[in-house]
């Protein structure tokens, strides 16, 4: 009897100590994906405050200022007020894309009065009804790109007018803003190289989370390890009962805490193997929300740093 508990406990507990392994993994690759993202939402959002409204402040002044215009002072304030823009409504996709993330790996759930309300209402109705078909995360990933693309665009095409701007109300530094401008664009090749890779990561994030989901612990190895577990419980106390005589109590005992430790396992590794519903996506959508806040409320706060 004891040889064949033996031999029946050594293959049930490799069983199911890889499938609790197995979907421990799962669920740890999946927060590490989440934290993944965090980062880089919050690196995104800082980058564009920076480099797309804090860049541009500078020469807006000087555009503004009565003392200083002239006939392209319209033109290139249109220019810079349309790069605050684009890095708002960067700052709003980025601000989204937890809850979309939530809601796009709970079924169950709908995002589309946070939608409606961070959007303007063109941008919300396209990503509602536009993008359905490709799924909503990868819809915004690919509209930052595009508006990452604008604000390079923006930045390259108006940085001889800036130049201008600068050179007219410092004719002095007029050298210094020469080599500005041959190495210093407001969103420079690295800066735009650098929001690209944030931007890859949160594709790889969400490519992460999508193969999680669809590529579960195959369902015969689950049923088959129930069914091995079954059967041992369910010949556990006649094996035990042959057994130097054990006392009914002694036997229930025994039957009772191998059951609980075993039916426990299997439970915890049936539990974890969907890591979806245990992460607490709530919180972490909106914590991934006040970081964007954050970034542009402490960039646009921040004291201006004035040549005496």
């Amino acid at each position: 009897s004891s040889g064949l508990i033996s031999t029946f406990l050594s293959p049930i507990a490799l069983l199911l100590s890889l499938r609790a392994n197995q979907a421990m993994n799962r669920l740890m690759e999946v927060r590490k994906a989440w934290g993944l993202m965090g980062r880089s939402i919050r690196s995104l959002a800082g980058l564009v405050a920076t480099y797309g409204v804090l860049a541009v402040s500078s020469p807006m002044e000087e555009i503004n200022n009565p003392d200083d215009k002239n006939n392209d002072d319209d033109k290139d304030n249109t220019q810079a007020l349309e790069m605050v823009a684009t890095s708002l409504l960067v700052g709003r996709y980025l601000a989204i894309f937890g809850w979309c993330m939530k809601a796009a790996f709970r079924r169950d759930e709908d995002e589309s009065e946070i939608i409606r309300a961070a959007l303007s209402k063109e941008e919300a109705e396209w990503l509602l009804f536009g993008a359905n078909g490709i799924g909503r995360p990868v819809a915004i990933l690919s509209r930052l790109r595009c508006l990452i693309l604008r604000l390079a665009t923006l930045s390259y095409s108006s940085s001889s007018s800036h130049y201008e701007i600068h050179t007219r109300v410092e004719e002095t530094r007029k050298q210094q803003m020469q080599q500005h401008q041959q190495h210093n664009f407001m969103l420079s090749p690295l800066i735009h190289l650098a929001l690209e890779e944030r931007l890859y990561d949160l594709e790889q994030a969400f490519g992460i989370c999508n193969r999680i989901l669809m590529s579960p612990i195959p369902p015969t190895y689950t049923r088959h390890t129930s069914r091995v577990l079954c059967l041992f419980l369910f010949l556990l106390p006649l094996a035990l009962a042959g057994m130097n005589n054990m006392a009914p109590l002694a036997l229930l005992l025994s039957v009772s805490t191998t059951t609980y430790v075993l039916v426990g396992i299997d439970e915890i590794g049936l539990e974890i193997e969907h890591p979806f519903p245990l992460l607490p996506m709530q919180g972490m959508a909106l914590a991934f929300q006040r970081n964007v806040e954050n970034q542009f409320l402490l960039v646009g706060g921040m004291p201006r740093v004035r040549s005496k």
